[in-house]
């Protein structure tokens, strides 16, 4: 699935990922490729993006979460 990690200043990231699990209010969630459409609010913690055996991680304050048809966007404050 594609991802766009963006904040006011700039995009953080922009790829592939087979799989990314997020901070959010409820809990750690994960999301996959054709996962259904969802927005929710990020809490502070980190972000693993894993694609294969790669797995790249970010550290967040908080932010909002949309998928929706194959892409993850993610909206951040500040990185």
């Amino acid at each position: 699935m594609e991802v766009e990690i963006i904040t006011p200043e700039k995009i953080v990231f922009q790829g592939q990922a087979g799989c990314i699990i997020l901070p959010t209010k409820a809990g750690e969630i994960s999301a996959l490729d054709h996962h259904c459409s969802l927005i929710s609010v990020l809490s502070p913690g980190k972000i693993r993006l894993k694609n294969g055996t790669e797995e790249m991680i970010f550290g967040v304050e908080g932010g909002l979460l949309e998928v929706s048809n194959g892409k993850v966007n993610i909206l951040l404050k500040k990185f």
